[in-house]
């Protein structure tokens, strides 16, 4: 499933842009194994950076909070934000 997101997000932006990876809670399998898939994907489009990876653990104020903190540390141009479930409204708000 985290494959077919990342796919989706990648055509969206047209196949090359600076992406930011909001994943779950880390060491969990099913937040691993979504990291695993969408890192994958990802890598099949050569024109997509990965330009960072943080642990939003599947809340919204969290997620808002770290991507905050990501924000103001790296200026610069985000084309997608590719999140795992549960912390979708955190993004929006951040």
């Amino acid at each position: 499933m985290a494959a077919d997101t990342a796919s989706y997000v990648a055509n969206r932006i047209g196949g090359k842009g600076n992406v930011l990876i909001v994943e779950g809670i880390p060491g969990t399998s099913a937040s691993d194994a979504q990291d695993r898939g969408a890192k994958a994907a990802l890598a099949k489009f050569p024109d997509i950076k990965i330009v960072g990876s943080i642990a939003g653990m599947w809340t919204d104020q969290v997620a808002q909070a770290e991507i905050q903190k990501w924000l103001a540390t790296n200026p610069g141009e985000l084309d997608g934000i590719l999140i795992q479930s549960a912390s979708e409204l955190g993004a929006i708000r951040a």
